[in-house]
């Protein structure tokens, strides 16, 4: 501006009002620019500050994600170890149904044949048949009776074996009293097979089958 004013004869006093014009309308352009720059600066920094949270949020869904995955992966090995405990523990207990039908068919057979045979025993006395075919029948009777023992004694020593096996998961108490009651009902039908053995009188012994209430 010195240099303008020191030098101002140079111009006409036109050429100078129209620098002067310029000069302002440079100044305003500048003051616009930085206003603008500004402007960038604060949108950038806005910008900046956003992309450092959408990060450390990305990377927080991440480990939640991660975590998730290791849950339910966790979950579901759990399910399938249950889900083949179960399967095992219902394949133990079909071999058992299948070891009590078994017996349950034995000792009516059993019972069948006794009944029978104590029905033959009556008719025989009825009709007055020797003694000597009679006694033919009880000598057959020690042999026969060692088989259907020896055959209840293994069936019975299979379902104990299963009921052991069983406990190999954790056994509940209800399971264990159920074997114990199981047991001790296959003894109870030993006992009174070996009563209606020995001859006992068909009027006075006590029924073949338990009540309800025994079993």
């Amino acid at each position: 501006m010195t240099v303008f004013s020191s030098r101002r004869w140079w111009f006409p006093p036109m050429a100078t009002k129209l620098h002067l014009n310029e000069i302002g309308l440079l100044k305003e352009e500048v003051r616009n620019q930085r206003r603008g720059n500004k402007e960038l600066r604060d949108l950038c920094c806005f910008l900046d500050d956003d992309r450092q949270k959408s990060r450390k949020l990305a990377k927080e869904w991440q480990k939640f994600a991660n975590y998730t995955s290791h849950l339910m992966k966790q979950e579901v090995h759990a399910y399938q170890s249950r889900l083949k405990d179960l399967d095992e523990r219902q394949q133990m207990m079909v071999m058992e149904n299948d070891q009590l039908k078994r017996l349950c068919l034995y000792l009516d057979e059993q019972r069948q044949a006794l009944l029978n045979s104590h029905g033959c025993y009556d008719d025989h006395d009825n009709s007055g048949c020797d003694s000597s075919g009679r006694g033919s029948d009880v000598a057959d009777e020690p042999e026969a009776d060692a088989e259907r023992e020896k055959a209840i004694k293994l069936i019975t020593k299979e379902m104990q074996t299963s009921i052991s096996l069983e406990s190999h998961p954790p056994m509940t108490t209800e399971s264990h009293d159920n074997g114990d009651r199981i047991i001790s009902y296959i003894q109870s039908l030993e006992n009174r097979i070996k009563q209606l053995e020995l001859g006992n009188n068909p009027h006075q012994r006590s029924p073949f089958w338990p009540s309800q209430s025994s079993a």
